[in-house]
């Protein structure tokens, strides 16, 4: 039997990032109104993602996918991540 899953988006962000101050809190809102998971990460903690995202912060991703990135519109980037299933 096969149970469909949304994938958990993961939003990289970096302390003192006026972008990701702006769509943190829609973000959260909108994700857990459409009952989807978001993790928030500080691109500072770890230096892979450092290297990779640090100067695109804020940067919402869906498993490797990028959902937008920089100055978007975060409610806007939720639904392409809701139509993203997994099987599990």
């Amino acid at each position: 039997m096969s149970e469909v899953t949304a994938e958990p988006l993961r939003l990289l962000t970096r302390r003192g990032c006026h972008l990701c101050e702006i769509v943190r809190g829609p973000l959260a809102e909108g994700a857990r109104e459409r009952g989807l998971t978001l993790i928030e990460y500080d691109v500072d903690e770890d230096p892979g993602l450092n290297h990779e995202y640090g100067q695109r912060v804020p940067v919402l991703l869906a498993g490797s996918r990028i959902l937008a990135e920089g100055r978007f519109d975060p409610l806007g980037a939720l639904p392409a991540a809701s139509t993203r299933l997994t099987d599990r």
